[in-house]
């Protein structure tokens, strides 16, 4: 009986150790399951900051265009209106052309009547010879009569002189004025033929850029499909990583209660043996001093999240306060309003180990509450850099983001405030800071809620 007994506690403790090893089998099956998925997002998060940087690149060129297409529509305004004044400059200079023509009729028309005049005059003189002169003066009644006669005479001939010459001068300072209008007329004319030539390349300049424009807000508008598709699928893998956890924590807690039956089974069984021992032993030798059977199998340790106290700590060791907060923000490299899902905490720069004034000691990312390490890893210079999420049961995940290294691995357990590894400025990131996140069953949350 004694035998027997002892085989079937070596049997029992073969069979949960066998049930022990095949537990884990499952749940690395999960595990891996959710490394998956999140390697998944990640590579999905960095192809969207990728095609956001590409928009961003896209913006500046349109933005650029933009202002070269105002550039050029100023100088075309300024084009218009010089031509304008050109074309009323043109037509006031045919105006005074017109008058100077008129002008010049004028002048010549006094100067062929005054020149037919006198003509007539002298050819009648010739005709009568210098007598008619002789006469008018021989005629005169006294020698004053002759004297206002003569002077007479001469005054005459002077003026007709006189008149004739100015004339003559008036009428070439008109064909000069008329010749300096007529050029000032070609050389308005050369000058709008100019501007309209330099107007047309303009306008050819800016149906170019309108083009260019407009292929790239195509090329802009096909970039952020693409940023949706891939924010839908992101979307989607974070849907997955949900199910799985949750799928995860009822698997835990399916094994802690296996565990706790399959511990109460085996002391149930373990009496009964003890009991069948001890009636064997007093059946044998009722003077023995009666013995509780070896217990060489130790009981199963508890799976799952044991530490986590439920409460969170601060997770920075001398941080400077928050910097941004949770809730939609302008974005400080993307300039754009976004959801920012978490809260930053800063550092003293000369605490980070990336800036020149380091003073060698770098600040700790601590663990704000115990539990599971479900991802540790990352790319330096994308996202969130490199980042570590910790799992504390009933579905609260805690995500440490930006970190300058890690100091844990995927799979391992850790303590309320025990080191995660250091601040940092790793990824999308504009200084030393800690990116801080608490989620619920995969959903963002305020972390400010639980301080």
């Amino acid at each position: 009986m004694f035998n027997k007994s002892k085989f079937l506690i070596a049997v029992l403790c073969i069979f949960l150790i066998s049930l022990q090893m095949i537990n884990p089998i499952f749940a690395n099956s999960i595990e891996g399951n959710i490394d998956k998925e999140k390697q998944k997002q990640q590579e999905i998060e960095e192809g969207i900051e990728n095609r956001r940087e590409e928009v961003d690149s896209l913006d500046k060129e349109i933005n650029e265009l933009t202002e070269e297409v105002e550039e050029l529509d100023n100088k075309i305004a300024k084009s218009q209106k010089q031509i304008q004044q050109l074309n009323e400059d043109i037509t006031s200079t045919e105006s005074e052309i017109a008058k100077t023509e008129l002008k010049i009729e004028e002048a010549e028309d006094f100067l062929e009547q005054n020149t037919e005049y006198l003509d007539t005059r002298l050819i009648a003189m010739y005709q009568k010879g210098s007598v008619g002169y002789l006469d008018v003066l021989l005629s005169a009644s006294s020698f004053s009569d002759f004297l206002s006669r003569f002077n007479a005479l001469r005054l005459i001939l002077e003026e007709d002189k006189e008149l004739i010459e100015e004339v003559k001068e008036k009428r070439e300072y008109l064909k000069v004025e008329k010749d300096k209008q007529v050029e000032r007329k070609d050389s308005l004319v050369k000058m709008i033929a100019q501007a309209q030539v330099a107007e047309e390349e303009l306008k050819e300049d800016v149906q170019s850029l309108n083009s260019l424009s407009t292929q790239l807000q195509t090329k802009k508008q096909n970039t952020q499909e693409v940023i949706s598709q891939k924010e839908a699928a992101s979307k989607q893998a974070e849907q997955q990583i949900v199910a799985l956890m949750a799928e995860r924590e009822k698997e835990l807690e399916r094994q802690r209660k296996k565990r706790e039956r399959e511990e109460q089974e085996r002391r149930e069984r373990e009496k009964e043996a003890e009991a069948a021992e001890q009636k064997n032993d007093n059946s044998n030798n009722n003077n023995t001093d009666n013995k509780p059977a070896d217990n060489d199998t130790a009981p199963p340790q508890g799976g799952g999240i044991e530490k986590a106290t439920g409460r969170l700590i601060w997770p920075v060791q001398g941080s400077r306060g928050v910097t941004s907060h949770y809730g939609y923000r302008t974005h400080p490299i993307t300039r754009r309003t976004s959801m920012h899902t978490g809260i930053d905490i800063g550092i003293y720069r000369e605490r980070w180990a990336g800036s020149p004034s380091f003073n060698g000691n770098p600040v700790n990312v601590l663990a704000a509450d115990g539990g599971e390490v479900i991802f540790a890893g990352g790319n330096r210079s994308i996202g969130y850099g490199l980042y570590v999420i910790v799992d504390h049961g009933g579905g609260k995940t805690t995500l440490y983001a930006h970190m300058e290294n890690i100091g844990v691995k995927s799979g391992q357990t850790v303590s309320q405030g025990q080191s995660l590894g250091h601040v940092g400025s790793t990824g999308v990131s504009t200084g030393p800071h800690l990116h801080f996140e608490v989620r619920l069953n995969g959903r963002h949350t305020n972390p400010m809620n639980y301080y």
